[in-house]
């Protein structure tokens, strides 16, 4: 479940309790997004043993950029906000220019001594995964980007599924609002009494990526849940992937600039 950012205190709790009693135990949450606040309170307030859940968190590029005492101080309020004294994956949320190399062995100083459970990378290309590889001792476990009918990102993640690097697809769902009835996505969707959402849910699955929907709504969250109970045919599934044309929504990683 992705991150309830832009809300109070009060109803980002709220979102997270609702996504909990839904059945959502893997969160993806950061620094940036101010909501680890509310996911430790959400997790707390359930009772549920924090070993049931998930977390992922990010740190922020100004740390990275001032090195690694501000590194590992921002690492410590990210524990303190989640009430946790381990987070199970770990990203760096940009791969700032000049700075990927040192960030990232700082990160392996979390995951060596069990603070972190596993290393990540988001918003990245292939060439800031071989960097890595070239200058650090811990092979990234997890890549976090795009990835939907219309951006597949194909180039980096074949790169992820030939080193056994874990897909996960964010904003998996970001661009159904535009699409019509007649819709691809609605017409495979209406065969097996499913909505588009979960069709693209479901494409994602089969093409083994762990998608992050997000919702502040409690219904839809049970309904982004629901894809368990059908499966695409390799027709449907070829159908869903002329769809890309490798047009993303987001930075370009090489270009940002904050």
């Amino acid at each position: 479940y992705g991150d309830a950012q832009g809300r109070t205190i009060d109803e980002q709790v709220k979102n997270y309790l609702d996504a909990i009693a839904a059945g959502y135990r893997m969160f993806d949450t950061a620094f940036i997004y101010h909501s680890e606040r509310a996911l430790g309170i959400a997790i707390k307030e359930s009772k549920i043993p924090r070993e049931e859940f998930f977390i992922v968190s990010k740190m922020w590029d100004p740390a990275m950029r001032r090195g690694e005492v501000d590194m590992l101080r921002q690492f410590e309020e990210s524990l303190k906000r989640l009430q946790t004294d381990y987070i199970d994956c770990y990203l760096l949320h940009w791969p700032v220019i000049g700075k990927i190399v040192d960030a990232w062995k700082t990160c392996e100083k979390f995951y060596y001594t069990g603070h972190v459970r596993s290393l990540g990378l988001s918003n990245v290309k292939r060439h800031h995964f071989v960097e890595i590889m070239r200058n650090c001792d811990v092979l990234p476990h997890v890549q976090e980007d795009e990835f939907s009918p219309w951006c597949m990102s194909n180039d980096v993640r074949r790169f992820d599924e030939f080193y056994g690097i874990r897909y996960i697809s964010m904003m998996p769902l970001c661009r159904l609002k535009y699409e019509s009835e007649d819709s691809v996505l609605n017409v495979i969707g209406k065969k097996y009494g499913k909505s588009m959402y979960q069709v693209v849910l479901r494409w994602n699955l089969q093409h083994g990526v762990c998608p992050l929907p997000t919702s502040h709504n409690s219904k839809r969250m049970r309904e982004n849940l629901d894809f368990f109970d059908f499966e695409l045919t390799k027709e449907e599934m070829d159908r869903i992937d002329a769809l890309n044309f490798e047009g993303p929504v987001n930075w370009d990683p090489d270009l940002f600039d904050f």
